[in-house]
């Protein structure tokens, strides 16, 4: 497998950061390098001003099996009363489930136009517009119990700085939730990395992991992490 080959393997399975990497030993002209570096540019634009989408729900709950997982690792740990931030919320759908069943729910995402309209029409949620990263100065310390990130983590430029920010949102015995992809092609190609336990270890080391479902039916991890220790 040659240069070019590499990276395209890299970009076509949502690998982007290692294909942008192996971009710079190549030929700035090649049409694969120009079509990486043109999809990172892409995302870096929408990673500041969102990107441009329509409002749609999911037909249902069970269209997402992992949202049912991930309410089984929720109401497993803990009871309705607690406050739960999911990072990467969108069209904040999973968030309004749980808001039924009694959480006190908080949803951001870099989608600012989407945020101020559910924060305009959701009374019992509260939608904020900002970056994962940055998600430490618009929410008070220690505040939630739970914090998600359901196929949001593998968009985020800077995975360790987003934790880092969650764990100083999180109380006492609170805990990091997170869905990923399984290794399988992104055929949006909008996923910057791919996760495997090893890498998800790395980045939250005492993390349990087990395996999901998306909607389409691939194999996906499942993480929980909780915080033991007095920060």
């Amino acid at each position: 497998m040659d240069l070019y080959e590499k990276i395209k393997y890299e970009f076509d399975r949502g690998n982007l950061l290692n294909a942008e990497k192996l971009c710079k030993q190549g030929d700035s002209k090649n049409p694969t390098v120009i079509d990486v570096k043109k999809r990172m540019a892409d995302l870096r634009q929408w990673n500041k001003t969102g990107r441009p989408s329509s409002f749609n729900y999911p037909p249902n709950w069970e269209y997402f099996p992992k949202f049912q997982d991930i309410l089984d690792l929720i109401q497993i740990n803990y009871t309705n009363d607690v406050k739960i931030l999911d990072v990467g919320c969108y069209v904040g759908y999973f968030l309004h489930y749980l808001s039924k069943l009694g959480y006190d729910c908080y949803g951001c995402d870099i989608q600012k136009d989407l945020m101020l309209l559910l924060d305009s029409k959701i009374h019992n949620i509260m939608f904020k517009y900002c970056n994962a990263e940055d998600i430490d100065h618009k929410f008070k310390r220690f505040k939630f119990d739970v914090i998600t990130f359901i196929d949001s983590l593998e968009h985020v430029f800077n995975d360790k700085k987003a934790i880092k920010a969650a764990k100083k949102l999180l109380k006492p015995n609170g805990a990091i939730i997170i869905h990923v992809p399984g290794n399988y092609s992104d055929n949006s190609y909008e996923h910057l990395r791919i996760y495997n336990k090893s890498k998800l270890r790395k980045l939250l080391p005492g993390i349990e992991i087990k395996h999901s479902r998306d909607e389409n039916l691939n194999k996906t991890y499942l993480g929980i992490w909780i915080n033991d220790t007095n920060i």
